[in-house]
């Protein structure tokens, strides 16, 4: 068995390369991918609050409307009331 001292050039920096490579996949494989998944999780949580964010607003403006022209009936059927009284 050779030693990378031995080695000509060409295959120290082969040897080196190939060293890099798997050092490489290894980052890629254990981190990158674990982290990918993470940031793609909590894209999907954004999407979720997001949506629920909407629909919460949606039915705060659909109470509002209920309130604004209840009070709008109101006021009208007050004011015909108090009209035809007098």
């Amino acid at each position: 068995m050779a030693t990378l001292g031995t080695l000509p050039l060409a295959g120290r920096i082969a040897t080196g390369a190939i060293f890099m490579a798997l050092v490489g996949v290894a980052y890629y494989v254990v981190f990158h991918t674990e982290i990918s998944a993470k940031i793609d999780a909590e894209k999907r949580k954004s999407t979720e609050v997001d949506t629920a964010l909407v629909q919460q607003q949606h039915q705060r403006f659909k109470s509002h409307a209920r309130l604004f022209f209840g009070l709008v009936v109101s006021t009208l059927l007050w004011a015909a009331h108090r009209g035809a009284g007098h």
